[in-house]
């Protein structure tokens, strides 16, 4: 048996667990030293606890005692929070929230719950073990099961919660919840009863929580939240259960430090770059920014795309031409070190990267950025620092092959620093479920498998079209992905899929047009701009 996790142990230690499990436990903790240890712990805690609520009123030297109780540990690893008063009962939970939390992880877990483990992001750890979880303990039960909301961690950038799904006799079962379906809603608006549409969701099969998650960071001024649960259906079962939970974020809002960066701005190799704020909350730090075409650089574009359309006129749909733009940067503190990295196409980024999300907006070219980071813990001065700039733009490539001697004969092309082979092309039929009288959809695709190598900074294939020997069009969607292994070339190994719709037959000849590029431009001396009011 693995250890328990501090739930199962705490569970164990309140008279909890089911015979079998009772078993299981005695079992391991026969055998397992550590996990004694933290038992004695827990059941130490509880009883300090119960003594301490059986008390009717604190004497004066009280804390001044339980310190002294504290003395073993480093005096450093005692934190006082006045924010921490939210989620203690009284002046005794206070304290154990604080002295224990530091001293014993596996207890941290108790407190925290799901958050203080790491089914969660280290941004969300950290805010835990700043008090800003709240323990709420919120449940709806029907048909024998119980939807339980237990902790949410909130600040101006997110609201997560951790949730429980628990049967009859209160042992948690799998957390998958298919959110959202016509059988499952979550609804989330603020004080104004404005919709918050964008949430995510997830579980582990080695947990008992499920996590839902809550983006703020299209959002302004949003002060308090309602989460509206509408289940009908859980584990098979029909039923009703509705929840409202509401969440106040005006305290812990004051907490993010804002810095308005609306004067910075820069041009390089046709791409303008706006800052727009730097945010520092306490479960992330973030940076918006706008990224456009320069207003030379969007004509020549358009001018480009024009003539390709021209090319292939009377031929059928012209797809969209991608000409979206980004940036490359890094954030260093005030000893030049770098703390956060982000390089949107290249083989990664640093570790600290928690979400970038970019929108186009009116203008080809122009996109609105918000990169997240992981909140750092030294609160030195840092600066931005441009390193290049991404710029999707017209391609000019075709090549031709017959898909019929693929097998034998493989075509091999290479387009600035992407070299791949064309293995197979033929067509593919794939089945959707769907609700209707038929409910197995049949759709018929040529299906184009590529792989090989991708070279270190070489461009980014985008739109491809595809054409027959009548010059008949149709459009392709590619899919494909670039690994961080290498091959005997030291290129990224790199696999591409193009489907084309609409073809009945397979053509004796057909052929690729690439459309479109994004290509990395470097700045030298990079532009440089404080993170500092």
């Amino acid at each position: 048996m693995n250890c328990p996790t501090a739930d199962k142990l705490s569970q164990y230690v309140d008279g909890l667990l089911q015979e079998n499990e009772k078993k299981q436990m005695q079992s391991h903790l026969a055998g397992c030293s550590s996990c004694q240890e933290v038992l004695e712990m827990l059941q130490g805690e509880q009883q300090f606890i119960k003594d301490t609520l059986q008390t009717p009123e604190l004497p004066a030297d009280f804390t001044s005692n339980i310190l002294d109780q504290l003395d073993p540990y480093p005096a450093q690893q005692v934190k006082k929070k006045k924010r921490w008063r939210r989620i203690a009962a009284t002046a005794a939970g206070l304290l154990l929230v604080a002295g224990i939390t530091v001293s014993y992880p596996s207890f941290a877990q108790l407190i925290g719950g799901m958050f203080a483990t790491d089914q969660v992001d280290e941004g969300l750890r950290q805010a835990t073990e700043e008090g800003l979880v709240n323990r709420v303990d919120l449940s709806v039960t029907d048909q024998g099961l119980t939807f339980k909301v237990e902790d949410i961690v909130a600040d101006s950038s997110r609201v997560s919660l951790s949730y429980l799904i628990l049967n009859q006799n209160g042992k948690p079962l799998d957390a998958y919840l298919d959110f959202p379906n016509l059988k499952s809603k979550v609804t989330v608006t603020d004080q104004n009863g404005n919709p918050i549409d964008s949430f995510s969701g997830g579980w582990r099969d080695d947990s008992d929580y499920g996590q839902l998650e809550f983006s703020l960071r299209e959002y302004e001024n949003v002060e308090q939240v309602t989460i509206s649960f509408d289940i009908r259906e859980m584990k098979g079962k029909t039923g009703n259960w509705q929840l409202d939970i509401p969440v106040d974020l005006r305290e812990n809002s004051q907490l993010t430090q804002t810095i308005s960066l609306e004067k910075e701005q820069a041009e390089h190799h046709g791409v303008a770059i706006q800052l727009k704020k730097w945010q520092a909350a306490p479960s992330s730090n973030e940076l918006k920014y706008e990224t456009m075409l320069t207003e030379q650089e969007q004509q020549r574009i358009e001018e480009q795309v024009n003539k390709m359309r021209e090319k292939f006129k009377g031929n059928g749909d012209f797809p969209p031409i991608h000409t979206d733009t980004a940036i490359a940067y890094h954030i260093e503190n005030a000893q030049q070190k770098i703390i956060y990295q982000w390089n949107t196409l290249s083989q990664g980024s640093e570790g600290s990267m928690l979400q970038s999300t970019g929108q186009s907006l009116d203008n080809i070219g122009h996109m609105a950025w918000i990169d997240s980071f992981i909140p750092q813990k030294d609160p030195s001065p840092m600066t931005f620092v441009l390193e290049g700039v991404y710029k999707a733009e017209p391609a000019d490539f075709s090549i031709s092959f017959k898909p019929k001697v693929l097998k034998k004969e493989p075509v091999s092309f290479e387009y600035e620093g992407n070299f791949l082979t064309i293995q197979k092309a033929a067509k593919n039929n794939t089945y959707e479920l769907r609700k209707s009288w038929n409910p197995i959809e049949k759709q018929t695709t040529f299906l184009i498998e590529m792989e090989g190598g991708k070279e270190a900074g070489a461009a980014e294939l985008g739109n491809w079209m595809l054409t027959d020997p009548q010059g008949n069009a149709y459009p392709v969607y590619a899919s494909g992905s670039t690994l961080t292994e290498t091959d005997d070339n030291a290129r990224y190994k790199k696999t591409l899929e193009l489907r084309a719709y609409g073809l009945d037959a397979v053509p004796e000849e057909v052929t690729l047009h690439l459309l479109s590029v994004t290509r990395y431009y470097p700045v030298e001396n990079g532009w440089k701009v404080p993170l500092q009011k």
